[in-house]
C-alpha cells in the first residue's frame, strides 16, 4: 500500500458517485452478499440473547446474565483460532467459489438453529452459534481481499465505505428484525426460524451472481497451525508500525464495542426493568453512533437531530405506557382500601382544567393528557365498581 496515495484517490473518485457501484456486477452481488450475512448473524445472535433474557431460559444451569455472555464468547471465538487459517484459504482458492460454500454453510447452520428454536434444544442454539462465528471467520478474508482485485484504486476508498455503512444498516436492521420476531410468551419461535433460513437462501442466490475472482496465489502451502501462523502475522504487521497500531485500534473498538451491547438486554430487564422495546431503543442508539463517528459534523448534526425525534418519541410513548399501567394499579388499590373508585375520573377532570393551556402535547410527554386517564379510568370502572361491591358493599 506504500505506492496508493489517499488524497489524489480521493480527488479522482469525488468526480464519480460511488453510489453507481451498486449498479454494476462487480460490486452489487457481494454487496448484497455480505450485506445479508451482517443481518443474519445480528438476527440470530439477538434473538438468541432476547430470548435467553426475556423468557428466562436456563442452559446448563446457568441464567441469563451468564449466558449472554458465554454467546458472545462463543460467537467471537472463531475468530481467534482461525482467521490466520482463514486468510490462506482466501489467497489460495476463487473467492466466488469459497462465498458460495460459506452461504451453502450459513443455510445448513440456520436450518439447524431452525430446528432448535422449534424443538426448545436451547444447548444447540450456543453450538450453532460458535458455529456461526467459524462461518463469520472464513467469510471475512474472503470479503476484504474481494475489493482490490475488483475495483479501481480510485474506487476503493467509496467501496469500502459502502461495505462499512451497508454494514451498520445491516447490524441495525438486525437488531430490531432478531428483537421483533422473537415472541416472549410463546414456546415456539416460529417465526425467527423462518427468517433466519429466509435470509441465508436470499443470501446465498446473491451469492451466484458474484462474478469469479481469480485465486492471488493458488501454490500457497496452507499452515494448519493456526497459533504459529498468527504469531508469523502478527510479527509481519509489527513491521510496519502504522499498520499495527491500526489493527490494535480496531481490535479494540470491536472488542469493548461488543462486550458493552451484550450487556444491554441484561441491563434493560434487571436494572430498566424494562422490555424488548427498550432493548430495539439501545440498540439502535448504539448502532447509529457507530456509524456517526465515521461522517463529518454537518452529517453528524442532521442526522442526530432525526434520530433524536424518533428515539425521543419511542422513549416517550413506553414511559406512557407505564403511567397508565401505573395507574390502573393505582385504582385496584384504591378499591381495595374500600375508596370510591369514582373520584377517579373526576380528579383527572380537576387536573385537566387546572393545566389547561400549560402541559405540552401528549406525544412529547412522559406522561398521558388528563383526558386520556379520564377516559382510560371510565373504560376501567364497571370492574372496579364491581370489585368494590363485592369487597366493600354498595356504593352510595
Amino acid at each position: 500500500m506504500r505506492g496508493f496515495n489517499i488524497k489524489s484517490a480521493k480527488n479522482r473518485f469525488s468526480v464519480s458517485n460511488q453510489f453507481a457501484l451498486l449498479g454494476q456486477r462487480r460490486f452489487a452481488p457481494f454487496f448484497s452478499t455480505q450485506f445479508l450475512g451482517a443481518l443474519n448473524d445480528n438476527i440470530f445472535r439477538n434473538g438468541l440473547v432476547i430470548l435467553i433474557t426475556f423468557q428466562g431460559v436456563r442452559i446448563f444451569g446457568m441464567d441469563h446474565t451468564v449466558l449472554a455472555n458465554i454467546a458472545a464468547f462463543l460467537f467471537i471465538l472463531p475468530f481467534f483460532l482461525f482467521s490466520a487459517t482463514a486468510g490462506q484459504l482466501a489467497d489460495k482458492y476463487e473467492k466466488s467459489m469459497l462465498m458460495r460454500r460459506i452461504k451453502l454453510l450459513e443455510i445448513g447452520l440456520m436450518a439447524l438453529a431452525a430446528f432448535a428454536l422449534l424443538s426448545r434444544q436451547y444447548p444447540i442454539l450456543l453450538f450453532v452459534l460458535f458455529l456461526m462465528g467459524c462461518q463469520s471467520t472464513l467469510f471475512g478474508p474472503v470479503k476484504y481481499a474481494y475489493l482490490p482485485q475488483k475495483l479501481h484504486t480510485d474506487e476503493l476508498i467509496g467501496g469500502n465505505a459502502l461495505v462499512e455503512s451497508g454494514t451498520y444498516v445491516a447490524i441495525i436492521l438486525g437488531l430490531i428484525i432478531g428483537i421483533e420476531t422473537v415472541d416472549v410468551d410463546s414456546d415456539r419461535q416460529t417465526v425467527l426460524a423462518i427468517a433466519l433460513v429466509l435470509v441465508a437462501c436470499i443470501g446465498y442466490m446473491t451469492s451466484r451472481q458474484v462474478p469469479v475472482t481469480e485465486a492471488v496465489d493458488p501454490g500457497l502451502k496452507i499452515n494448519w497451525n493456526a497459533c504459529k501462523e498468527t504469531w508469523r502475522i502478527v510479527n509481519f504487521a509489527r513491521e510496519e508500525k502504522s499498520v499495527f497500531l491500526s489493527i490494535l485500534g480496531i481490535s479494540w473498538f470491536w472488542f469493548f464495542g461488543s462486550a458493552m451491547t451484550i450487556q444491554i438486554p441484561a441491563y434493560t430487564a434487571d436494572v430498566l426493568h424494562g422490555n424488548e422495546t427498550v432493548v430495539t431503543t439501545l440498540f439502535i442508539a448504539f448502532a447509529v453512533g457507530v456509524g456517526l463517528g465515521d461522517m463529518d459534523v454537518g452529517q453528524q448534526r442532521a442526522i442526530m437531530q432525526a434520530f433524536g425525534v424518533a428515539a425521543q418519541g419511542t422513549v416517550l410513548s413506553f414511559s406512557r405506557a407505564h403511567e397508565t399501567e401505573a395507574d390502573k394499579i393505582g385504582l385496584d388499590l384504591l378499591v381495595r382500601a374500600c375508596y370510591d373508585p369514582r373520584e377517579a375520573p373526576e380528579l383527572w377532570e380537576r387536573m385537566g382544567k387546572l393545566n389547561e393551556g400549560q402541559s405540552p402535547p401528549e406525544w412529547m410527554s412522559t406522561h398521558p393528557a388528563s383526558s386520556t386517564r379520564v377516559e382510560n379510568f371510565r373504560q376501567w370502572m364497571p370492574d372496579a365498581i364491581a370489585q368494590y361491591e363485592s369487597r366493600c358493599g354498595p356504593l352510595k
